[in-house]
């Protein structure tokens, strides 16, 4: 039987697999990504040309899924979910020369 050695086993090996988990776990939220959200390539120059700004209302669904893989859509928190969005929009939302 071959043993190797070095790595250990019990408590130390539970603290090894623990740290590196969290490393791990740590290295991939500082991973660089894309921005979410969609712009036209020429907004940065164009922005000065921009009159208007139209907020369109959000709709947010809410899905569960069980075991099986099955999907249910959850209506009452869809419902809240876009109405907590719409209400931190409308209370942060400040006026300036250019949004109004």
């Amino acid at each position: 039987m071959v043993q190797i050695r070095g790595f250990g086993s019990g408590p130390i090996r539970k603290l090894t697999l623990a740290l590196a988990v969290a490393v791990m776990i740590c290295a991939t939220g500082c991973a660089v990504r894309k921005p979410s959200f969609r712009a036209h390539p020429d907004l940065a120059s164009r922005a000065s040309e921009i009159r208007n700004v139209l907020f369109l209302p959000s709709r947010i669904e809410v899905v569960q899924r069980d075991a099986g893989e099955m999907e249910e859509e959850m209506d009452d928190w869809s419902d809240k979910a876009n109405k907590n969005v719409t209400d931190i929009v409308k209370r942060n939302w400040v006026p300036t020369p250019h949004f109004r």
